[in-house]
């Protein structure tokens, strides 16, 4: 048994001693009734206090993983250990491996996973409020926040802001983060100036397999874009702004008189997976529809995660934001 201090690790040195001899016992290097090291012989092989080293064997006695025998020592209490987390051992060591291959040192390996373990739990109940232009990506992003971060989150499309101000006030009662789509942040801003609460930019993605339809089709062609709303839609100019001999052509559902005057006009169209079904019933089977799939990523619910995480002071002190200046 080899049990290795970090006075750099967010955890504290008590902590990390248990830890260790937890895992090793759980993963069989130490067997039921096998003897420890006195607390002042393993005080001075790590240097550490003694009394820290006698306080995590106390607290091992208690959580039933050791047993302090009165002028006899410290053993390996009899029972079947944890065996199940054997199976992570695996999976552990190849993330390290790949980690190394990629040119990652340990240290810097150590330092994500710590930072990624500290923001576990962060969001849970926290409260967001999502804002985006259609009521289809509200529910969508709300789905999604709600699954993976656990957060109690409320949607609202930026339109009805605008028409009534007075209702993003009280929606934005005690609520921890806004969480917008990164066109409509200034939007917002002018709906609710000096808001009190953060707002965190996302931004919606197309697949880019999608993107790389676009890049194939001929030059001269005429390709139309929809989403539910008008607004919605011409938020698709950014990751559509390739295939520059393409001519192209924007409308939304909300739009009938525009949207007829593309579908007549354009040899194949771009609908978000919101309405497309709408969109392909209008086309019929004479003109190419292509499905567009568009959704927060993982970065941005990542972002999400690392927000709340720091707000918590839940990184290590050493660990700092990409791009942070030292």
């Amino acid at each position: 048994m080899s049990i290795a201090i970090n006075k750099k690790n967010p955890l504290g040195i008590r902590d990390q001693i248990k830890r260790q001899i937890r895992l090793f016992i759980d993963s069989g290097e130490l067997e039921a009734g096998k003897s420890l090291p006195s607390a002042r012989d393993m005080a001075a092989l790590l240097q550490v206090n003694r009394n820290t080293v006698s306080q995590a064997y106390r607290e091992l006695s208690q959580e039933g993983h050791l047993e302090v025998v009165r002028g006899s020592g410290t053993y390996v209490r009899q029972g079947a250990p944890d065996r199940r987390l054997q199976g992570l051992a695996p999976v552990f060591e190849g993330a390290l491996e790949e980690a190394k291959r990629l040119g990652y040192t340990a240290e810097e390996t150590a330092e994500y996973f710590q930072s990624r373990l500290a923001a576990l739990g962060a969001t849970k109940g926290r409260r967001v409020l999502v804002v985006e232009c259609s009521r289809e990506a509200v529910d969508d992003i709300t789905e999604r926040l709600t699954r993976e971060l656990e957060v109690e989150a409320e949607g609202v499309v930026i339109q009805d802001l605008e028409k009534n101000p007075e209702q993003v006030r009280q929606m934005l009662r005690e609520k921890d983060l806004v969480v917008c789509g990164m066109n409509h942040v200034e939007e917002f801003k002018r709906v609710v100036p000096g808001c009190e609460v953060e707002v965190l930019a996302v931004m919606l993605k197309p697949h880019m397999r999608v993107v790389n339809e676009l890049l194939r089709l001929p030059a001269g062609s005429t390709v139309g874009f929809t989403c539910a709303s008008q607004r919605g839609t011409e938020t698709l100019r950014v990751p559509f702004a390739g295939g520059s001999s393409l001519t192209k052509i924007w409308a939304g559902l909300d739009n009938p008189e525009g949207l007829r005057k593309m579908l007549d006009q354009c040899d194949v169209v771009f609908a978000t997976e919101y309405v497309y079904d709408r969109v392909r019933e209008m086309v019929g089977q004479n003109k190419r529809v292509i499905r567009v799939s568009i959704n927060v990523d993982a970065d941005n619910v990542e972002l999400i995660r690392e927000h709340f995480a720091w707000r918590e002071g839940r990184f290590s002190k050493g660990a700092r934001r990409e791009g942070e200046e030292k």
